[in-house]
């Protein structure tokens, strides 16, 4: 009779062991697709870290229209921080400073010096994309979301009314988009390489390094209602040398 109960217990043992397993896998396997299939780089000199990005088609704009993004490439997984900057040129020109914040009050012409030295140091191509591959890293490749990563831009985004600071904060302290990507709405905005033609529409899928009339992308922290939308561009119509803010910064692209 001991026999039997001791023999019985093992069995129940085992069952519920196998139950747990059970368990462990659906989560493995209901987890989304994406953060646990993305293919990453790290830069080693910068170690700024890279999502890859994979061709195709969305539409585009508020006044949509089909924007085809040709070639893969991989894109900054969060905004360009302090200390990566202060890696390649040696000084930090923010307004707020912490490492791990993004950088800003720079110029466009700095952020080029900066892909300039990064790309010759490292033997890589970077750059900063352009209109339209910044809206389809923004978008996964063409969800109909209000913003980077949700409809609610509380969730992706540092907004005044809740930044009781009123200033950027730590990158990827909110929730990313599909694509793994942090902070494409809010926290500062983004310069890009697309320029702004004489009816003041970007040319999307251009990019322009000598232009002094160029697009930023994503809002920031210092915006009086909501950050743009994920379809909206913002154009800077200063001359390049000349603007720099405490709201603007960038991401990186590399292209494959």
């Amino acid at each position: 009779m001991a026999f039997f109960k001791s023999g019985l217990n093992v069995i129940i043992w085992k069952s519920q062991m196998n139950l747990r397993f059970f368990k462990i896998l659906t989560i493995i396997f209901s987890a989304p697709f994406v953060f646990s299939c993305s293919l990453e780089y790290i830069d080693p000199i910068t170690e700024i870290e890279f999502v890859k990005i994979n061709s195709g088609c969305f539409e585009m704009g508020s006044n949509t229209h089909e924007t085809c993004i040709e070639n893969d490439f991989y894109l900054g997984k969060y905004e360009v921080t302090q200390k990566q900057w202060l890696k390649v040129i040696g000084r930090n020109y923010s307004s707020y400073k912490s490492k791990y914040h993004p950088v800003e009050n720079v110029t466009i012409d700095q952020v080029l010096e900066f892909i300039r030295r990064l790309n010759h140091s490292s033997g890589k191509h970077y750059r900063l994309p352009t209109d339209a591959e910044w809206e389809y890293a923004c978008l996964s490749g063409g969800n109909k979301q209000k913003f980077c990563g949700s409809n609610n831009y509380t969730d992706v985004s540092w907004g005044v009314d809740e930044n009781n600071f009123y200033v950027h904060h730590r990158v990827g302290g909110k929730m990313p988009n599909d694509y793994g990507l942090y902070d494409m709405t809010g926290n500062v905005s983004e310069f890009t390489c697309s320029v702004v033609n004489s009816m003041k529409k970007s040319s999307q899928g251009i990019c322009n390094t000598i232009s002094s009339v160029f697009t930023v992308r994503g809002g920031s922290w210092n915006e009086k209602k909501y950050p743009p939308l994920s379809t909206e561009t913002e154009s800077v119509l200063m001359k390049r040398s000349h603007y720099r803010s405490d709201t603007t910064g960038f991401r990186l692209l590399l292209e494959l």
